[in-house]
């Protein structure tokens, strides 16, 4: 599962979305911003740091099960809930 985040213009997309998966599956965070950005993957503990011309990307494996925020820090935003099941 690709999960592309990009903040433009004051813009972030995606914007809460639910992204559902199963226990196991790969997961990639890329971000891409105009602006400093920091993105957290709760429980996973992941953190990307982007900006003007950094764009940051993680891979992890879900192998935890439950309800997970991907979250923009300043501005505070829900980007996505990843759910694996």
């Amino acid at each position: 599962m690709s999960i592309d985040v990009v903040m433009k213009d004051g813009k972030l997309t995606p914007g809460g979305d639910r992204v559902t998966i199963s226990k196991g599956s790969e997961v990639s965070v890329a971000v891409t911003s105009d602006v400093d950005l920091l993105v957290h993957v709760h429980g996973y503990d992941k953190e990307l740091h982007a900006g003007p011309g950094k764009d940051a990307k993680v891979t992890f494996t879900a192998d935890m099960v439950g309800s997970f925020e991907i979250e923009a820090h300043d501005p505070a935003r829900i980007i996505a809930l990843l759910v694996v099941k």
